[in-house]
């Protein structure tokens, strides 16, 4: 059988041209019919697109409010005075009775002291929000303090937000709105005031107890921490996923003593570490541009005088002045003697993290927020609850009660000469000095290091050496600086140059520091900051320091 034959011949014959003009019309309709199926098909899969793509966005919106229409279920009858009198009559008083629960069970129910919530309940009840409104049908809804116990009980135990609602009766919706709206009204209105950071003469009252503790120059603890996110969007995971393979970000932060919060940074990808974070941090910036710390709070540590301040890290900082860590691998015994008080003093800023879970629970849970400004927030409000809670109970604390007591008794013994009788351990806040003398710092057994002569310290007793600066400009006794400023924020030394062939160099400033804000400014300031050198004449002049005063500086750690 002979093959068919698929294509025509390439030159018909005369006779055959009437069939070849017939199929030449053939082929040109369908053609056109291919084409027009072609468009057919292409704006119908176009059509597709667009209706899946509106389909999908809107699965994710909002749904209009379309009020009360028929078929769309009820309100639940809510008895928002029953849940109103409950409250005054558990936490209140109510028709002249006392509440059920004392003060020790609202602070344990509310996280914060009565005198605190009602500081917040009456900066909020006057907001719009907060105020009792009426609905459409004239019903009178819920009352401020119910809007404000729910919201704290949100912050306190970290529970959901349809949890309180046979106890406050209010809604799921409801109790999240008043969640936000009291960091709505905690940021701005405390924020400026509870969290910031310390003044001048904050700072002093710091140095002198850090100085008592046995660390001189120390204005607070440095460290980070990790809450986890629960609702973290899948298309963020691998940017916030820590090394714990958790979703998180990442909290800095800066403590005192009294662990009351001086600094609070967050928001930070738990993908970064310690170093990542404190490189976005605003306060470092500030540092690198010569702002912070103060350079007008001098200290002695073994007999030189140093003017820039420093925070207690681990070693996972970098080893600038500023950050004061161990020693990695210490190889005498002075240096493993020295590592026990960091690490100890260290600790303040770990207890801070434990005591922040442990009194406000949503903390300590996975957050269910969609935003990282909405945890940002959060924990925000979380700092300044903690800083206003430890304001009022800051005279009950151990440290404060030693401290009170040794003043007490240097009192009773009339010793007013800025030294501190015995071995008592805690910050002896002696008076000042009579005679006005300049303090000749160092490990002075005369014990006459001070800040603006209140604090006597000296070896082999508790505190450290913490000097004023000299009103006549003389350099202080002990120190190796012949200028009197010490080493820390010292200034460049500038030379005249010779002038250069046929030009005249102009003449170069000398022993003047830089106009704040200037460019020179910054490079003296990043170079005072960032020099290696200095840390570790730091670390080293400390443990000398420590090592004298082993004996009263690790009695209570041990």
């Amino acid at each position: 059988m002979a093959p068919r034959r698929r294509y025509a011949a390439a030159s018909p014959s005369p006779s055959s041209s009437s069939e070849s003009t017939s199929d030449e019309a053939s082929a040109a309709n369908d053609a056109s019919a291919d084409e027009t199926t072609a468009v057919v098909l292409a704006a119908r899969s176009v059509y597709m697109t667009t209706a899946m793509r509106v389909r999908s966005g809107g699965a994710y919106r909002r749904r209009a409010y379309v009020g009360s229409v028929p078929g769309r279920r009820a309100n639940r009858e809510r008895d928002f005075e029953g849940g109103m009198c409950r409250i005054m009559a558990d936490y209140f008083e109510l028709d002249g009775e006392d509440p059920v629960y004392d003060e020790a069970t609202f602070e344990r129910r509310f996280r914060v002291p009565r005198v605190v919530f009602l500081r917040i309940f009456d900066d909020s009840k006057e907001r719009p929000f907060w105020q009792q409104a009426v609905n459409a049908t004239g019903r009178p809804q819920a009352y401020a303090l119910q809007n404000l116990v729910a919201a704290f009980r949100v912050l306190a135990f970290g529970e959901s937000y349809d949890r309180a609602d046979e106890y406050l009766r209010l809604s799921k919706a409801t109790i999240a709105v008043c969640d936000k709206k009291l960091l709505d009204v905690l940021i701005p209105e405390h924020e400026v005031k509870y969290l910031r950071q310390p003044t001048t003469t904050e700072l002093r009252a710091i140095m002198e107890r850090s100085a008592a503790r046995g660390m001189p120059g120390c204005i607070g603890s440095f460290d980070c921490s990790h809450w986890e996110w629960r609702g973290c969007p899948k298309a963020l995971a691998g940017q916030y996923l820590s090394r714990k393979k958790r979703r998180t970000i990442v909290l800095e932060r800066i403590c005192d003593h009294d662990l009351y919060i001086h600094h609070l940074f967050a928001g930070a990808p738990g993908s970064h570490n310690d170093l990542n974070v404190l490189g976005q941090s605003p306060l470092f910036m500030e540092m690198m541009d010569g702002t912070w710390p103060p350079k007008d709070l001098p200290y002695v540590v073994n007999g030189r005088t140093r003017t820039m301040p420093y925070y207690l890290t681990d070693n996972a900082y970098h080893k600038y002045p500023v950050f004061l860590s161990c020693y990695a691998k210490p190889t005498t015994r002075k240096q493993r003697i020295f590592n026990r008080l960091p690490e100890a003093m260290g600790k303040d800023v770990e207890r801070l993290y434990e005591v922040l879970t442990a009194r406000y629970h949503m903390l300590l849970r996975p957050s269910r927020f969609t935003s990282v400004a909405q945890m940002i927030k959060a924990v925000q409000a979380m700092a300044i609850l903690h800083n206003l809670v430890g304001l009022e109970r800051r005279g009950d604390f151990l440290g404060n009660r030693r401290t009170a007591a040794v003043a007490a008794t240097r009192g009773d013994h009339g010793a007013s000469d800025g030294g501190v009788a015995g071995r008592g351990v805690g910050g002896e806040v002696a008076a000042p000095s009579s005679s006005g003398a300049a303090a000749t710092g160092g490990d002075d057994p005369v014990g006459l290091g001070s800040v603006d002569g209140r604090l006597g310290m000296g070896c082999g007793r508790v505190g450290g050496e913490v000097t004023a600066p000299s009103s006549s400009g003389a350099p202080n006794a002990g120190g190796n600086d012949p200028s009197g400023i010490g080493r820390g924020y010292r200034g460049i030394d500038h030379t005249r140059l010779d002038p250069l062939p046929g030009g005249i160099m102009p003449v170069v400033r000398t022993g003047v520091d830089p106009p704040a804000g200037s460019f020179l400014f910054f490079l003296e300031a990043r170079a005072a900051i960032t020099d290696h050198g200095e840390f570790l004449s730091l670390r080293d002049d400390m443990a000398e320091h420590v090592f004298c005063n082993r004996s009263a500086y690790l009695a209570p750690y041990l």
